[in-house]
């Protein structure tokens, strides 16, 4: 890292911190008096005056007078209800009186607002936000409630654990969350089967503070499986001996038998990875008896990426986004894509880290904040990302190992289940 860099890395840091200290202060109405006057003036002469109504409603939003905030962002809404800033505002509004669902359905409409507008990630990332903030809330609810009998399960949903690691060398750690979330992505290309989403399934982890030894236990997983409604749980583990081979051995828990069915294992040179990654899932899929079409098969042969440091990064995207640590993630994201620039689902996790780590705050901080949108875009610096990239260097030999070839790579994805899914909006071309 040169000096120049380590010093636009810094001047980036204070440019940034000394932004959001600006955005934290909130004045009076009286400090509004003359915009105030103005916009009221033109709503007499107009008062169909969208962006007089929706102003107005930002100002009072502004000095926390939240009625009057919602009636004119309402009246905004009803007569331009594609305009970003309104979208925003109402948003932040109804968050605000605690109606979540109202607000969550606002910040959806990011997918059709257009990528050159600063709101649109703010709403994007407050929608990832609320989402996982619902969720969490939805699990700990039901979570807490004693176990009901039966278990209300079905076959036809999966859940993929995170891997164990055996080994000792840390630098392999992060790959019990990679592993597992590209198994996910395989199976999730079968019509037959739906896979239960990543962030439920960390989100009960959590709350249950599961040990690795208690995903697929007889005693315990009846449990963890109607809470997600899998009748079938999938659980892993890896080791990395000697120089650089790789060992991978599963195991799948059939909750309607209660039988516990070994993956067949798979062991190679570390460089061939997702080859063996590919071949244990194909073996999963032929012990759980699932027939394929050519083009399931097709999409489970497809390899997002054939650089391990690459994925190795991405792994440990995976492992801090899980812990709410966005902007440490969307870091290590950005160091795969760069490392492999066609490594697409890396990428578009950047992205989404990002926009999480920039909506991750208490309602009342981004109220505050909520002024200054328009004006937060002006430094777009990948902090985290030269952060590490600072630490890498400093360490010499890199926060991960393998080689720093880049190869070609591919795309899929999956989700689904019984503990309600954060809602996932449409895409857009925009």
């Amino acid at each position: 890292m040169n000096k120049y860099l380590r010093y636009s890395f810094i001047l980036a840091l204070s440019l940034f911190s000394f932004s959001c200290s600006q955005a934290l202060f909130v004045g009076e109405l009286s400090d509004y008096e003359d915009q105030i006057t103005e916009l009221q003036a033109r709503l007499i002469e107009a008062p169909s005056d969208a962006e007089a109504l929706r102003d107005l409603g930002a100002i009072y939003l502004q000095v926390r007078q939240f009625g009057p905030a919602n009636e004119y962002l309402e009246q905004a809404f009803a007569l331009n209800p594609n305009d970003p800033k309104t979208l925003f505002n109402l948003g932040l509004a109804n968050e605000t009186v605690s109606k979540r669902d109202t607000a969550l359905r606002l910040y959806e409409k990011f997918v059709d607002v257009p990528r050159s507008s600063p709101y649109r990630r703010m709403m994007e990332g407050r929608y990832e936000w609320l989402s996982r903030r619902i969720l969490r809330d939805q699990v700990e609810k039901i979570a807490s409630q004693e176990p009901v009998g039966g278990t209300d399960t079905s076959p036809q949903v999966v859940a993929v654990f995170p891997f164990s690691y055996q080994g000792t060398d840390d630098r392999y750690t992060p790959l019990a969350r990679g592993l597992a979330e590209m198994v996910s992505v395989d199976l999730a290309n079968i019509e037959e089967i739906r896979v239960v989403e990543r962030i439920r399934l960390q989100v009960l982890l959590d709350e249950l503070e599961l040990s690795q030894s208690d995903y697929v236990d007889p005693s315990t997983a009846p449990r963890v499986g109607q809470l997600l409604g899998a009748g079938r749980l999938v659980s892993g583990s890896y080791n990395v001996i000697g120089k650089e081979n790789l060992r991978m051995d599963g195991a799948f828990l059939e909750l309607e038998t209660s039988s516990i069915e070994a993956v067949n294992s798979q062991s190679d040179a570390l460089r061939n990875l997702f080859l063996m990654q590919k071949a244990f899932v194909f073996s999963l899929v032929d012990q759980m008896g699932l027939i394929l079409t050519p083009e399931e098969r097709e999409g489970i042969e497809f390899i997002p990426t054939q650089n391990i440091q690459a994925f190795l990064a991405y792994s440990r995207g995976l492992r801090e986004e899980d812990a709410g640590a966005y902007g440490m993630a969307a870091g290590f994201y950005r160091r795969a894509s760069r490392l492999d620039p066609d490594f697409t689902i890396a990428k578009e996790a950047a992205e989404r880290a990002e926009t999480m780590d920039a909506a991750d705050m208490d309602i009342s901080e981004l109220v505050a904040q909520s002024s200054d949108i328009e004006s937060m875009n002006m430094f777009d610096v990948d902090l985290m990302g030269l952060r590490i990239e600072i630490m890498n260097n400093e360490l010499g030999s890199g926060i991960i190992p393998g080689d720093e070839s880049r190869e070609p790579a591919t795309e899929t994805s999956g989700g689904g289940g019984i503990l309600p899914d954060p809602p996932r909006p449409p895409s857009s071309p925009n």
